[in-house]
């Protein structure tokens, strides 16, 4: 074995298009282009919500700390899409307001991102 058989960074970096399920567990026709949790976007994004997290200040309500939180969980999320199929444009903004406003999806998008068997396994074809 070559040590570069071990390399995610590429397969993570390219992506692969999923379809999206529908609320009632179905899949759609609709598609987003995800990055595994490997890829350089999310590493650097979860780089940067630890960085602010180390910064929040004592003043901070328990309760704004809650939703800054919740707020980077949901930017770290949608850093691994970097398009889709759906009618409007595709921009990070409109990634999280989905993801903010269909809890499902974001709970699906985590698990599929870091769901090794799509990106480097026998299901990773497009």
């Amino acid at each position: 074995m070559k040590s570069s058989d071990l390399f995610t960074r590429p397969a993570a970096n390219d992506g692969r298009r999923v379809n999206i399920p529908l609320p009632d567990g179905k899949e759609s026709s609709e598609w987003l282009h995800i990055h595994h949790v490997d890829c350089d976007a999310f590493r650097q994004k979860r780089a940067d919500v630890f960085a602010t997290a180390a910064v929040i200040g004592k003043d901070c309500t328990d309760e704004e700390r809650a939703k800054r939180h919740a707020d980077a969980l949901l930017e770290l999320t949608a850093s691994t899409v970097s398009s889709w199929s759906l009618e409007n444009e595709f921009s990070q903004s409109a990634m999280i307001e989905l993801l903010r406003n269909a809890p499902y999806l974001a709970d699906w998008l985590d698990r599929k991102a870091s769901d090794a068997a799509v990106f480097f396994g026998n299901g990773s074809t497009v």
